[in-house]
């Protein structure tokens, strides 16, 4: 019973710290965020966030770890349908992940110098998709699936980037959609006049 009020109590002063540090992030930098700031906004000491965390950094590695997991939960629910020749799925599910707190993944995504978040949900991603693929063409060189994966999936991570990092005019179901189009047409296709609808399979990627 003790031992269960401890654990209560440590998971309400981390969440107390890493919701301080999501705060924070929104007004500055993280290279200006300090322990102090941090417990100040927790309404703790000092003392109380080292018995926990090593630092600030450790607290975001500690919150990107947690977002990553969540992702491939989400990834391992979609296996299935995880597809080099429509990656719809995979977008959507990031979208939903992304959506549980949109402001605050946007800016761990978006620091200066820091692609620590997005190469983690590439990997997680990378790592999906490439067992799903093997399970759908067994024939198919690994090397060449990872190329592949790498063609269709690594631009999604700069694409989301350079989205927080514009005035979001277009929603992020917008994006989505756009993404995945691109990703199932192609560039040729998706300038052309009058594109085919989103969803619809592309005769290039049906099987015999």
């Amino acid at each position: 019973m003790l031992y269960d009020t401890e654990e209560r109590r440590v998971r309400k002063t981390k969440r107390a710290i890493r919701n301080a540090f999501a705060a924070l992030l929104a007004e500055k930098d993280v290279n200006q965020i300090t322990v102090k700031d941090i417990a100040d906004r927790a309404d703790i000491n000092r003392k109380t966030f080292y018995n926990h965390y090593r630092g600030v950094y450790q607290v975001m590695d500690e919150i990107e770890n947690s977002i990553v997991d969540d992702f491939d939960r989400m990834l391992l629910e979609a296996r299935e349908q995880i597809d080099l020749r429509n990656p719809a799925a995979v977008y959507e599910k990031l979208t939903q992940l992304l959506q549980k707190d949109i402001d605050f993944y946007g800016n761990l995504l978006c620091m200066n110098g820091n692609n620590s978040l997005r190469d983690k949900l590439f990997s997680t991603l990378k790592d999906h998709a490439l067992q799903s693929m093997r399970a759908r063409f067994p024939a198919l060189p690994t090397r060449e699936l990872e190329l592949g994966i790498h063609f269709t999936f690594s631009g999604l991570m700069s694409v989301y980037q350079h989205w927080f990092q514009s005035d979001r005019s277009l929603s992020l179901d917008e994006l989505t959609k756009t993404v995945s189009r691109l990703s199932f047409y192609g560039v040729s296709d998706f300038l052309s006049v009058s594109p085919p609808p989103f969803g619809a399979e592309s005769p290039a990627f049906r099987r015999s």
